[in-house]
């Protein structure tokens, strides 16, 4: 029985309040897939990236969408993924169309001549050769068409991962700051744990014990907000769970029931203190413009009436207020259904009863008509019965989850944070419900909508749900479990989302997935097209551009690919713990597709923007609608502040920054373009190339937290490799592997530790040339200070 909304302890064992003041808010690899709750927390230090085979040359109609056996290098005969220098953690590799019979993987740590792993795809993937185990890997039988890796591989000074094979693949990584002590993959690690939240999708990975709860249960009429849950801080929310009557994750429901073209009659339990009580009713809505008069306790209540039909979906739910001048003070009621004259017949499967306690729905009594112990049970009788029998069928889920938003206010803020339809928000996209078991959102088997993102507030949250429905939602049930925070929020992110419809695409221009300026992190997106049955519109690769950088720091080789699935969903739908493809419908000519990623161990940090879109086709040249849904934690202040800039070539500019070079190769004038999303825009730049050494001053804030400093180059020049020191103290390497000789400009971040800027307010940089195709150019540097 659902009650009023009650705060009331959860029982069990304790566990620390939620956010936890750890002295590490920022763990990684598997210790990372363990701490969901530190999601909110910014990462000023942490880079995320993404290489993949993605086709560099997108210059031209028939360019740009040839997606594999693109490699940054072949060395001895190996072609090189990825090349990465300095402390981070690789997240997730995500490859297909390989040879499992003779294909393999390589993987290189710390400039060790020996690969530490070597194995063929076809075992990796298997899902039973430790230590790459089940649920964190994946083949294309699980995740339809894609084989995904997410066991985390840890290193401290450098990783490379090789291949023999010709086809598609995404690695996803984060890199550190270069002080940050990381310890080096061994295999040894023990991933029990990890796997066990994983096998378990669907239950709080962050664990319920100790969280209070607020449940209860509302009804929403057209066009009407109910508020669910409001409470003051500095707390935060665990998880939420709605249960919407006819949400279910099977499709169809199996009832048995009654009609009749008399009347029914059938005593009801309900709250003697309610102020009112709501009836609802199953039905088979394949019988049109069904009409009953009611009575409670012998008096007119009034008229129940369901207008139209629905031949498709037949199930309805319908509800009716009885005020409370029939109900007050009464612990029990008898209805008597008298089917009007005129309506085609009345059907019943079941009947609840509400009672309105304290401005909440309560369920007071349930009768299941058909069934015969619950129809003796409350003097269930009939007369003009027409049918009996048992009906399969389904509800108009997209309708009940599309016109039902769950909207979430933090801190007093007159614009929700959160404001997205149900079917969106819990990951299973705009076409119904469907078998959604993610870890942080979806659908359960007991049809509970469940989100376990961490909520954190400060002073006031306040949580409703809205209906644009036509008609009546009833008996929404939910339940908010929540906690203290405890420690500093000042780092903290809201969780926010951001909707985006665009109905129709624009040729040439990418979906816009999110664009924001702040600081957080980026943990998901749920995505839902309609367009050509041949389902082209998925050949668009993701771009994702953080910081206001000109080169994105992911390009991906397609949709479904970035949705971790392969050769547009081949195996059918498909729910994983962080991705899925939760429906594919055919109508006619169109096909409707829904999908959800989400990036946790592996979020996105943003300190000043991000921006995500994504093509729609191999060149946006599809007529398609796509909605998307983007989850992220942000703060509106930007923690990335620009301080200073050298204009390299710039006589002026260098004199006054200091500027020196030694064995210059080169010095001139360039234009070219960037990749991504600017990948047709010339700019134009002034700047040299050294194989020695270049060193100027920049300006920075001395409160600053460490510093990134970005440098435009002419990637042509593959394989660019230098020591960069600050202030005479050698800081790290600055690597970046592959090249791109069609769009030539990139833009690459450095990030300077606090222990070199420490209450400076400037410093001399010192870019040392160690290796490349040629030399090292620079063209502009920026510098920003990271405010803590």
């Amino acid at each position: 029985m659902t009650g009023p909304p009650r705060d009331r302890p959860s029982v069990g064992r304790p566990r620390p309040p939620e956010p936890v003041d750890s002295g590490d808010r920022h763990p990684y690899g598997l210790a990372a897939m363990a701490r969901l709750d530190l999601l909110p927390f910014l990462r000023l230090h942490t880079m995320a990236g993404g290489q993949s085979s993605y086709e560099r040359d997108t210059h031209g109609p028939s360019r740009g969408n040839d997606d594999r056996n693109n490699f940054l290098d072949v060395r001895g005969g190996e072609k090189v993924m990825l090349d990465q220098r300095g402390p981070g953690t690789v997240y997730r590799i995500w490859v297909t169309g390989f040879d499992p019979a003779t294909d393999w993987l390589r993987v290189y740590f710390d400039d060790e001549p020996a690969a530490r792993i070597d194995i063929r795809f076809d075992d990796l993937f298997s899902g039973s050769r430790a230590p790459f185990l089940s649920p964190l890997v994946a083949d294309a039988a699980t995740s339809s068409g894609g084989f995904t890796c997410y066991l985390p591989l840890p290193f401290r000074r450098a990783i490379r991962i090789t291949t023999n094979m010709s086809c598609y693949y995404n690695i996803g990584y984060h890199t550190f700051s270069p002080d940050t002590p990381v310890t080096t993959w061994t295999g040894a690690e023990d991933s029990t744990q990890a796997r066990q939240v994983w096998t378990n999708a669907g239950a709080d990975p962050k664990g319920p014990d100790g969280d209070t709860v607020t449940a209860g249960a509302v009804h929403l009429g057209p066009g009407s907000a109910r508020t669910i849950f409001e409470a003051s801080g500095p707390r935060s929310i665990s998880s939420i769970t709605i249960t919407v009557p006819g949400v279910t994750s099977a499709g169809t429901v199996t009832d048995s029931g009654r009609a009749h073209r008399g009347h029914s009659r059938f005593r009801m339990a309900i709250s003697p203190d309610n102020s009112g009580v709501v009836l609802t009713r199953r039905s088979d809505h394949g019988v049109a413009d069904q009409r009953a008069r009611v009575l409670v306790d012998g008096a007119v209540v009034g008229e129940w009436s369901d207008p139209g039909r629905d031949r498709t979906h037949r199930w309805r739910d319908s509800c009716l207020a009885v005020p409370s001048a029939f109900t007050a003070g009464r612990s029990a009621v008898t209805v008597r259904v008298e089917c009007v004259p005129a309506a085609a017949g009345w059907t019943e499967f079941g009947y609840r009863a509400y009672s309105t306690v304290g401005g909440t729905a309560v369920l007071s009594d349930t009768v299941d008509v058909g069934d015969p112990a619950s129809e003796t049970r409350h003097g269930y009788t009939i007369d003009g019965q027409t049918w009996s029998g048992s009906l399969v069928a389904g509800y108009a889920t997209a309708d009940l989850l599309g016109t039902t938003r769950i909207r979430m206010f933090w801190d007093g803020e007159a614009t929700p944070s959160v404001d997205a339809p149900l079917g969106s928000f819990f990951g299973m996209g705009r076409f119904g419900a469907y078998p959604t078991r993610a870890l942080v959102v979806g659908l359960d088997p007991a049809d509970h909508l469940y989100v376990h993102l961490p909520m954190p507030f400060r002073r006031h949250a306040r949580i409703d749900l809205v209906s644009t429905r036509a008609i009546p939602t009833c008996g929404v049930g939910y339940e908010i479990r929540h906690r203290p925070a405890s420690g500093d929020l000042a780092d903290a992110g809201y969780l926010r989302t951001r909707l985006t419809a665009t109905t129709p695409t624009v040729v040439g221009r990418d979906i816009p997935v999110l664009d924001v300026t702040g600081s957080g992190t980026l943990v998901g997106v749920t995505a839902s097209y309609s367009g050509a049955a041949d389902r082209s519109y998925l050949e668009g690769d993701e771009r994702i551009h953080v910081d206001d950088s000109g080169s994105p720091a992911f390009h991906g080789t397609g949709t479904e690919d970035f949705f971790n699935g392969g050769w547009y969903f081949d195996r059918g739908a498909y729910t994983q713990p962080l991705s899925g493809n939760t429906a594919h419908l055919v109508r006619g000519p169109a096909s409707c597709v829904a999908a959800y990623r989400f990036l946790l161990q592996d979020a996105v940090p943003f300190r000043r923007r991000i921006r995500v879109s994504i093509e729609h086709g191999g060149h946006n040249e599809t007529t398609t609608d796509a909605w998307m849904l983007a989850y992220y934690y942000q703060q509106p202040r930007t923690r990335m502040v620009l301080t200073d800039t050298l204009d390299v070539g710039n006589v002026a500019d260098e004199a006054a920054h200091g500027y020196r070079i030694s064995a210059q190769r080169w010095v001139g004038r360039r234009t070219h373009r960037y990749e991504g999303v600017a990948d047709t825009v010339d700019v134009t730049d002034t700047g040299r190339a050294h194989r020695g050494t270049s060193e100027f001053v920049l300006a920075i804030d001395p409160a600053g937290d460490g510093a990134v400093l970005r440098r435009r180059f002419d990637q042509a020049i593959a394989n660019q490799r230098a020591d960069v020191s600050v202030d005479g103290r050698l800081v790290g390497p600055w690597y970046v592997a592959g090249g791109n000789r069609f769009s030539r400009w990139r833009d690459a971040d450095f990030l300077i530790p606090p222990s070199a800027t420490a209450g400076k307010e400037s410093v001399r940089v010192v870019i040392r040339f160690v290796a490349s195709e040629l030399d090292w150019n620079e063209f502009t540097y920026w510098v920003y200070s990271l405010s803590p």
